[in-house]
């Protein structure tokens, strides 16, 4: 299964407006919430918990916000940017600009897992992060991801 199959370009946000993490989930989980006809406090829920481990910032301007829930059925997978970063208490203290967003089924761990390693397998190269910090559309940044998985 290829991740650029998976995301949606109606899950995809060019440019954040939040300048917290706090603020930044609330406003990706808002999107999801429209797009996927579910509840943003429960999306928000399932991701700020996940943050309550550890901050999901990996570094390099990127973070991969996470979670399972048995309280939903279907898959998200979103992506977001913004161009002048967010404090998202990232491992190198830097700020994030680039994010991944998955919120999955309970039952789907290996699932889960798989695609987490696609994205950061994805975003280890750094000319990748620059087309997608540099990407106009939300098309442009699927054909990026499909380019990259050929």
């Amino acid at each position: 299964m290829k991740l650029s199959d998976l995301i949606n370009k109606n899950n995809i946000i060019l440019e954040l407006k939040g300048k917290t993490k706090q603020a930044t989930l609330h406003e990706t989980c808002d999107v999801f919430a429209l797009n996927n006809k579910l509840d943003s406090k429960l999306l928000f829920d399932i991701l700020i918990e996940r943050e309550r481990l550890g901050s999901t910032g990996i570094g390099d301007g990127i973070a991969i916000p996470h979670g399972k829930s048995s309280d939903i059925n279907q898959m998200i997978i979103g992506f977001a940017r913004s161009s002048k970063g967010v404090d998202f208490q990232s491992i190198d203290d830097k700020p994030v600009h680039l994010f991944f967003i998955l919120i999955i089924p309970e039952t789907s761990t290996g699932l889960h897992l798989r695609i987490l390693a696609s994205i950061s397998k994805l975003l280890q190269k750094k000319t990748i992060r620059e087309l997608l910090f540099n990407a106009k559309t939300e098309e442009e940044i699927i054909n990026i991801i499909r380019q990259d998985e050929s």
